[in-house]
């Protein structure tokens, strides 16, 4: 009989022992599990902090490159204005100092005068010069060139108009004028080596006739479309600038 309580209470002991090694092996198992949360939970928050981080020092350095931009536009316009400002004020100075030369009769004007009216030349108001002499092309260009001047360039309608209405009013013959293909055949050009960009031409013209039309003349018949080729070898009266 004490044998038999005796196998009982080992049974008992030991069955107490499994359940305690049990609820220790859960006991630690739970603990793991909890410290394997806390690490996770703890990475993912460093994680949140690296990238709020970062997004913080990309906005600052969006924020600062916006400012430079600002600036830099700023700085832009001021300097656009102030360039504005000087181009408007020398352009006033160059209107000033263009209209003090116009209201002059400069020593050069004065002379060529002075030449005409001994020469029995004629000498126009809007600052054209030239001789009663018949010249060709070449010799009236030199005849020009003697005094100073240079055959008359032609560039804008205003210049066409006044020009044109002169030797209408003033002369009343066909002259010469410094614009010709003598170098290079269909390529006219300025006594200025410059190329012609819009000529006046009469109708029909520049034709070339023969292949021996490279000077070009102003007719007195109209105002607009006057001008015509003809040889350089036939003379004519001119007129300087």
């Amino acid at each position: 009989m004490e044998k038999d309580t005796s196998d009982i209470s080992r049974n008992i002991n030991n069955t107490s022992g499994l359940q305690t090694q049990s609820g220790q092996g859960r006991r630690k198992g739970t603990k793991a599990q909890g410290n394997r949360c806390l690490v996770l939970i703890t990475v993912s928050l460093g994680i949140v902090c690296i990238l709020l981080l970062i997004t913080i020092i990309l906005q600052h350095f969006m924020i600062t490159a916006e400012r430079d931009k600002i600036k830099s536009y700023k700085n832009t316009a001021e300097g656009f204005n102030q360039t504005r400002f000087c181009l408007h004020s020398r352009y006033t100075e160059v209107e000033e100092k263009k209209l003090e030369l116009e209201s002059k009769d400069t020593p050069l004007s004065n002379e060529l005068k002075k030449e005409a009216s001994k020469q029995g030349n004629l000498c126009a108001a809007d600052g054209f010069f030239t001789s009663i002499e018949m010249k060709n092309w070449s010799d009236s260009r030199q005849f020009c060139r003697d005094h100073g001047l240079d055959l008359l360039i032609i560039k804008s309608k205003v210049k066409q108009t006044t020009v044109s209405k002169f030797i209408k009013e003033k002369m009343g013959v066909t002259v010469w004028i410094g614009l010709s293909d003598i170098e290079k055949e269909g390529s006219m050009k300025w006594v200025d080596n410059s190329p012609l960009n819009n000529g006046s031409w009469m109708k029909g013209e520049p034709n070339d006739v023969a292949g021996n039309e490279d000077c070009v003349i102003m007719n007195p018949t109209s105002i607009l479309e006057n001008w015509n080729d003809i040889p350089c070898a036939e003379k004519g009266r001119f007129l300087c600038e």
